[in-house]
C-alpha cells in the first residue's frame, strides 16, 4: 500500500471508521536509527488484525517528512499522517484525535517497541472487558547498571499509580504507550498544548470522568538511555511538567479528584528535594539529619517492599538497591532544579528534551 501523504482529514483518517483502533506513532526531527526503529515497529504492529498505523510527522520537519515518504512508499500497511506541527506532541496528538474515527486511539513514542501479538491481546482484553484505557510499562533496554536503575524506578512509579488508581479512581497517564476509547476521550477533551509535558495536565482533567482501565503486565521495550546525564535532563522536564500541572490544578475549574492527583504529584517531588536538602544540611543542623535519616528508612522500606516486583519486571540485582538510593539523591539535584523558577516571569523555562 502506498502511504498516505495527506493530512488526517483524508480517506487515510476516514478509513478509520473500518478498524477497531487508530495507532499513531509521533516524530519529529528523530535521529536516523530511532526513526528506523519507528519504521520497524509500526511494520510489525501493521500485522494486527483491525489496527490501523499511522506514523505522524509535522510539515514543519521536511527532513524527516521526506526520509518517510520514501521509506513508507515500500511498506504495506503503514501510512503516513501529515500535520502542521508535532511541537508539541499534545498539537499533533490532538489532531489526528479529531479525525479518527475508530473505537480506540493509541499513541506509541517514537523509541518505544511493541509486538503485534501483545498489541492484539491487549486491546481483545481491552474491548471485552469494556476498559476506557490501557498502557504499557515502558522498560528500557540493555544491560547496564543506568537501565536497571531507571527500570527500577519506571515499576515504582507504575505501582504508585496503580495505587492511586485504586484509591483515588485517576491517575497520571503515561504517553509513552498508550490505548484510549475514542467515547472516554470525547468525555475528556483535548490535550494542552502549550506545555512539553502533554500528559500531567490532561490527566488531572481525565480525573474527573469516570475512568476504567489497566496497565498491561506485558513490558514494552524504550531505548536505553544514552548516560547518567541524559536520564537526569529527562527527569528534570518530567518534574518540571507535573509540578506545571500541581500549580495549574489549583486554578477553578480543576474537579476535586484532579486537584488531588496534582498535589500528590507535586508532593513526592518536594520530599525528595527535601531529602537532598536534608542530606545537605546534615552536617550543620541536628533536624536536617533526622528528617534525612525519617525519608531514607521511608524510601528503603518503600523498595523492599516493592522488591519481588522489581525482581521480575527490572531484572534487578541485589545490590541495586543501594544504588538506587545513591541515583536517588544525585537525581535529587535535578529535582531542585525543575523546583527552583529559572525564569522571571512565574513558572519553569522549558527544557530540552533528552
Amino acid at each position: 500500500m502506498t502511504p498516505d501523504s495527506s493530512a488526517p482529514g483524508s480517506s487515510s483518517a476516514d478509513r478509520s471508521a473500518d478498524v477497531a483502533a487508530d495507532l499513531f506513532i509521533p516524530v519529529r526531527a528523530e535521529p536516523p536509527a530511532q526513526l528506523a526503529q519507528a519504521i520497524r515497529t509500526a511494520r510489525s504492529l501493521a500485522r494486527a488484525e483491525g489496527v490501523s498505523v499511522h506514523i505522524v510527522c509535522g510539515k514543519d520537519d521536511p527532513v524527516t517528512l521526506g526520509h518517510l515518504t520514501e521509506q513508507l512508499r515500500h511498506i504495506e500497511g503503514v501510512q503516513l499522517c501529515e500535520v502542521p506541527s508535532c511541537a508539541p506532541k499534545a498539537r499533533a496528538m490532538n489532531e489526528v484525535v479529531r479525525q479518527s474515527r475508530a473505537r480506540w486511539v493509541g499513541f506509541l513514542d517514537v523509541d518505544v517497541a511493541m509486538s503485534a501479538d501483545v498489541l492484539r491481546r491487549t486491546l481483545s482484553e481491552a474491548d471485552l472487558d469494556q476498559l476506557d484505557y490501557l498502557e504499557f510499562v515502558e522498560l528500557s533496554t540493555g544491560t547496564g547498571t543506568v537501565p536497571r536503575l531507571l527500570n527500577i524506578q519506571s515499576v515504582l512509579f507504575q505501582m504508585a499509580n496503580a495505587y492511586l488508581a485504586d484509591r483515588l479512581g485517576s491517575r497520571y497517564f503515561a504517553s509513552s504507550g498508550l490505548l484510549l476509547r475514542r467515547s472516554f476521550l470525547d468525555r475528556v477533551g483535548p490535550w494542552p498544548e502549550d506545555g512539553c509535558e502533554e500528559g500531567y495536565r490532561w490527566s488531572l482533567a481525565a480525573a474527573g470522568v469516570p475512568q476504567r482501565g489497566r496497565t498491561s503486565t506485558v513490558p514494552v521495550q524504550g531505548r536505553p538511555a544514552a548516560n547518567l546525564n541524559q536520564a537526569l535532563r529527562q527527569r528534570r522536564r518530567w518534574y518540571q511538567g507535573q509540578l506545571r500541572a500541581a500549580v495549574d490544578c489549583l486554578r477553578p475549574g480543576y474537579p476535586v479528584r484532579g486537584r488531588i492527583l496534582g498535589l500528590a504529584g507535586a508532593a513526592s517531588i518536594l520530599a525528595q528535594a527535601g531529602w537532598v536538602v536534608s542530606l545537605g544540611l546534615s552536617p550543620v543542623s541536628r533536624r536536617a539529619r533526622r528528617t534525612f535519616t525519617a525519608l531514607s528508612l521511608l524510601e528503603t522500606t518503600r523498595l523492599l517492599m516493592a522488591a519481588p516486583s522489581l525482581r521480575s519486571a527490572s531484572d534487578q540485582r541485589p545490590r541495586d538497591i543501594g544504588a538506587f538510593l545513591a541515583f536517588e539523591i544525585v537525581e535529587g539535584l535535578a529535582v531542585l532544579s525543575a523546583v527552583l523558577p529559572t525564569s522571571q516571569q512565574f513558572g519553569w523555562r522549558p527544557t530540552v528534551r533528552g
